[in-house]
Parts: structure tokens; C-alpha cells; sequence
């Protein structure tokens, strides 16, 4: 013979599972995937490569102007 807290574990269990008839009692989450996976075109790190450059060129020429018409001025 079971004891109450046995029944009541097995009662638990079967309500999980589904029962006899194998149907989920609870719906579960849904899952989502944990990165999804997003593949660079292969003009990006180009791209990024001559915007740093350019930028970089570009900062140095106003620079030197700034410093010419500060020196001019003083």
C-alpha cells in the first residue's frame, strides 16, 4: 500500500507528463535562440577600414589648418 505523499508525487509526476493519454497538462516556453547568427558582408570591414582612414586624414588636415590660423592670429 502507498503512503498519501507517495500518491500525491506520483499524481504530480503523471500530471506533468500528460497521463495516459501523453498530453502536456502545461505549455512550456518557447525557446528562443541565444545569438542569433548574423553573417558581415564582406565590403563591411573595408568600408570600415577607408572611413577610418578618411577620418582620420581629414581630422589631421583641420587640425593643422586650426593651428596655422591660431599661429597667424597670435
Amino acid at each position: 500500500m502507498k503512503t498519501v505523499e507517495e500518491q500525491a508525487e506520483i499524481d504530480a509526476l503523471v500530471k506533468l507528463k500528460g497521463g495516459p493519454e501523453d498530453n502536456l497538462s502545461w505549455d512550456p516556453e518557447p525557446t528562443l535562440p541565444i545569438i542569433p547568427m548574423v553573417r558581415s558582408q564582406s565590403w563591411d570591414l573595408s568600408t570600415l577600414i577607408f572611413n577610418t582612414f578618411f577620418y582620420t586624414i581629414l581630422t589631421i588636415i583641420v587640425l593643422g589648418k586650426c593651428r596655422n590660423y591660431i599661429s597667424n592670429i597670435l
